[in-house]
């Protein structure tokens, strides 16, 4: 019952807090309706427990540190499966799939070549 309203809080962009042991709630104006404030008051300590116990939960993120420059590096299994596959003849296109679609309409064919001129300056 908790998380529904929790999710119905986000939704509607309204963010609540526990301040001092007390519900903190910043909503957009006109976000919060009599339903969902009674909603809110009625479970207001499960509401507290529950963000109480995400709090505590919480982790923070740790940097990955940059490595020193290298002329290369160790593979993961995963690259060396990826790379094993690779070398199987048969197999060789297991992770290049080709596919195509016939574009019928009307098109900006400049904003399709747009699009190729940039996703070749991303490679």
């Amino acid at each position: 019952m908790i998380s529904n309203l929790i999710n119905k809080l986000k939704l509607l962009n309204v963010k609540i807090d526990v301040v001092d042991s007390k519900l903190d709630i910043k909503a957009p104006k006109g976000a919060i309706d009599a339903l969902l404030l009674e909603d809110i008051k009625l479970h207001k300590e499960k509401l507290i427990d529950y963000i109480n116990t995400y709090k505590a939960k919480k982790v923070s993120h740790f940097n990955i540190k940059a490595v020193p420059l290298q002329s290369s590096y160790p593979l993961s299994s995963a690259q060396k499966r990826l790379w094993l596959v690779s070398q199987i003849e048969d197999y060789s296109i297991a992770y290049n799939i080709p596919s195509y679609k016939i574009l019928d309409g009307n098109y900006k064919i400049e904003n399709l070549k747009k699009s190729c001129r940039c996703n070749d300056r991303k490679t």
